[in-house]
């Protein structure tokens, strides 16, 4: 059987069941997930554990291996103050020249300070001049172009006599043989003139780090440089370095798949070019046996609960649920909705059934209510037909008298109504919010070819309008109320003959719209307060004295194009007015069957 009818057989299956053996395949599940789910919460609470055990593990060993590394180079510190102090070094240093006699007797006066002190691989004493004494074990390489450079001797004598730690002098001295050193480095200044007289470089061997490691688990730490070179301890470590490490907080990593993973941390001893790396690895003690035994046993207790529950619920309630079940199924078999009396337990199943009679009551009610309801909606349908159909009735209406008309020989009424019947189909635009800057143009030329007819040839209309502005979509009626803003408040006026003129062009991703007139014009204070009206009052003009709607317009405009500048008025009063519109990024061009 493939796994869609296996699917499906259990399905079928289920659905046959009763409740109450639903309820018990249903428990059986669940113990199923539950156990499932415990067993998978154990393992991350486990492995949770372990990396905090491992963590706290890592932390304990590598701040162990900063202490006694800091210990130690204290020490150090400490000899290489005796060092500085010593009567025959600072002879040597206070010199005029150093001779091989001077070097000799400072030579066995650092002997003397070191016969007390192990792991002191060298010591070198350099006088400013260049010359320096040297004492210790093997030969050693000097850089002296390494140690010319100014941030080698910057390093030092920045800090004022206080200690340097760095690895091989900070790559000024090198052993010809061997591993290389740890290198603490001075600058040493006179007693008595507290002159800077010369440099102090102390070498110790990295076998302090290697006594270091082996007190805290040889296999299990390793000490590298900031380089990732090994120094001491579990050599096999160094392939888990990262740059990660040189922070002086912890670090921590894991490594493997799955769960009991290990755990790489590492951190930068403070103040030295020393790096730590610590591999800790999981422990099935990090959580006690009595722990996990506890967990089990709640484990059981709660499974224990869930089966009486299940049971409880199958006696007293899945049971009389069926038999409740099976009375309505007798009631749905009958065809209509009426009370049925079957005999039922005085708990909540028997308020229940109760329950279920006086809801098949109020759903009767319901159902009246309903149809009641429905009949008005269907009403409310029918007169917004009506009220669709009013327009096409106007544009019938309107066809049918100037038919009429042209009959009668009235072509001027004719005319009329045939541009009254054009202006309103373009005006109304199948409701539409926007319309293209054609239609609105139209529109324009409607309305002032029967203001032609009022007024006569005292209006003349020109039109600038770029070829690629006449698809965009603008908000419809944009233009007209600023049209007629220019009859009524501008040229008649004015009692002239004036001119009116529509201009349209893109300027980069703006679409600038202009409407000029040749009338009586604006002052300042006028189109100051048109543009901001809450300075009306203060000036004493009524910004609505100039024009009808020329306000609102305004308002409608900066809305639509989300920008308080989209319009720009310049006027002179008695020679002309403009109103220019901008648009910004407007870019969705579509054409007039798109709308």
């Amino acid at each position: 059987m493939t796994k869609i009818n296996i699917f499906n057989y259990f399905q079928k299956r289920l659905k046959k069941r009763t409740i109450s053996r639903r309820l018990w395949f249903i428990m059986i599940s669940v113990f199923t997930v539950i156990i499932a789910f415990f067993m998978i919460a154990m393992l991350l609470v486990t492995d949770m554990a372990n990396m905090d055990y491992e963590k706290t593990e890592a932390n304990t060993r590598i701040t162990a291996v900063k202490n006694n590394i800091h210990a130690n180079l204290d020490n150090y510190m400490d000899v290489s103050r005796l060092i500085m102090i010593n009567e025959r070094v600072m002879i040597l240093l206070r010199a005029d020249k150093a001779n091989a006699g001077i070097i000799n007797d400072a030579r066995y006066g650092v002997m003397d300070v070191l016969n007390a002190c192990k792991k002191v691989d060298s010591v070198f004493v350099f006088r400013n001049d260049g010359s320096y004494m040297s004492t210790g074990r093997g030969e050693y390489l000097v850089d002296w172009g390494r140690m010319a450079e100014e941030d080698w001797q910057h390093r030092i004598l920045d800090e004022r006599g206080s200690a340097v730690v760095d690895m091989n002098g900070n790559r000024a001295l090198y052993k010809k043989k061997g591993p290389d050193v740890i290198t603490i480095s001075r600058a040493i200044y006179d007693i008595l003139t507290q002159k800077q007289t010369g440099i102090l470089l102390m070498n110790i061997s990295i076998d302090m780090l290697g006594i270091i490691t082996s007190t805290q688990g040889k296999d299990e730490i390793c000490i590298v440089d900031t380089e990732g070179r090994y120094l001491a301890g579990n050599e096999n470590l160094v392939k888990y370095y990262s740059d990660e490490f040189l922070s002086e907080e912890i670090i921590h990593k894991a490594i493997g798949r799955g769960f009991r993973s290990n755990m790489i941390s590492g951190a930068k001893v403070e103040d030295t070019p020393l790096v730590i790396i610590c591999a800790t690895r999981a422990n099935a003690k990090a959580i006690p046996i009595a722990t996990l035994i506890t967990m089990l046993v709640l484990l059981g207790i709660f499974l224990i609960a869930v089966f009486v529950a299940t049971a409880f619920i199958s006696r007293d309630l899945t049971k009389p649920i069926e038999k409740l079940t099976n009375a309505m199924e007798e009631t749905k078999q009958k065809g209509f909705l009426e009370e049925f009396d079957v005999e039922m337990p005085k708990n909540e199943v028997g308020q229940l059934a109760d329950s279920y009679n006086s809801m098949i009551g109020h759903i009767n009610r319901l159902i009246n209510r309903l149809l009641e309801k429905e009949k008005a909606q269907q009403q409310a349908e029918i007169r917004v037909l009506h009220e669709q159909i009013k327009p096409h009735f106007l544009y019938n209406s309107i066809e049918t008298i100037s038919y009429l008309a042209m009959e009668a020989g009235a072509d001027k009424v004719y005319t009329a109504l045939e541009t009254l019947g054009s202006f309103y189909r373009n005006f109304l635009s199948k409701g539409s919010g926007e319309i293209s800057l054609r239609r609105e143009i139209s529109i324009i030329k409607d309305y002032l070819k029967l203001q032609k007819l009022r007024y006569g040839d005292i209006i003349v209309d020109e039109y600038e309008i770029a070829e690629e502005t006449l698809a965009i979509q603008i908000p419809k009626l944009l233009l007209q109320p600023l049209v007629e803003n220019c009859i009524y408040h501008g040229i008649r006026p004015k009692g002239e003959e004036g001119i009116i003129r529509i201009t349209s062009y893109l300027e980069g991703n703006e679409l600038h719209l202009k409407v000029y007139d040749d009338g009586v014009g604006m002052s300042q204070e006028v189109i100051d307060s048109v543009l901001c009206p809450e300075k009306a009052e203060e000036m004493g003009v009524d910004p609505m004295s100039r024009s009808f709607g020329l306000r609102g317009t305004i308002d409608r405009i900066r809305f639509y194009a989300n920008d308080p500048d989209a319009v720009r008025i310049s006027s002179e009063p008695g020679e002309y007015t403009e109103i220019e519109i901008i648009i910004k990024e407007k870019a969705d061009v579509q054409s007039d069957a798109n709308r």
